[in-house]
């Protein structure tokens, strides 16, 4: 889901903040936030749909990165922060490049997991809109590589060739074992672009022989 935003580092903590609780009415008063974050966790660098995992009792949060001095959906590279407190924060850098994937150019809101069959790490990542691909690592902090040299899902899967949006996978692993992705997305009107497929234990293969269309009439984003 792409719902990063840029924080503002010349605007101070306090500037048109105005919060005020009153419990005996039960209503809570916002004005002049401006839609700006006044505790983000990320400051230095630019980043958007973070996707949060929970490993080993350690939180990893999973983000694209938006480029300096652009104004587009420029996001080539994917940064993780991990942390055991939610206060105090490591940048791990990053874990996966488009250069490094002779098949993507652009890499939108990703996804992560880890498999208890193969005690690895999977990074689900979409190539803009078009197509999905799997990275893999030892480590949930990477760094990942490309599992397959090719995407996992694209357009000629059967059962996805009319999704507008092929991307932001969302992976579950359910408690029997079976891993789901989750995927698609669409403006209003272009149909139903939400779709799942199940996936092998190798967490890097296809069960399903087509993806199954899910009855959600307006998605704009999955992820």
């Amino acid at each position: 889901m792409a719902c990063g935003g840029r924080y503002n580092s010349a605007a101070s903590d306090s500037d048109n903040l105005n919060f005020a609780v009153m419990k005996r009415k039960k209503t809570i008063e916002y004005s002049g936030l401006n839609g700006l974050a006044k505790n983000p966790v990320i400051r230095h660098v630019f980043t958007a749909d973070p996707s949060a995992r929970v490993f080993d009792g350690r939180i990893y949060v999973y983000a694209t990165h938006d480029l300096d001095a652009q104004d587009e959906y420029m996001m080539n590279d994917y940064r993780v922060f991990s942390s055991d407190d939610l206060v105090n924060w490591q940048d791990h850098g990053v874990v996966l490049d488009a250069k490094d994937i002779p098949w993507a150019e652009r890499l939108f809101a990703p996804d992560a997991a880890y498999s208890d069959v193969t005690q690895k790490y999977y990074l689900y990542f979409p190539n803009g809109g078009d197509s999905i691909g799997v990275a893999v690592s030892d480590t949930p902090y990477g760094p990942f590589h490309d599992a397959l040299g090719r995407p996992l899902i694209d357009r000629t899967t059967p059962g996805v060739e009319d999704v507008e949006w092929v991307f932001d996978p969302a992976c579950f692993v359910d408690d029997d074992g079976q891993v789901y992705l989750y995927f698609g997305g669409g403006m209003p009107g272009t149909g139903k672009n939400a779709r799942v497929m199940r996936l092998n234990v190798d967490m890097t293969s296809l069960k399903d022989v087509a993806a199954t269309t899910i009855n959600y009439r307006r998605l704009a984003e999955m992820a």
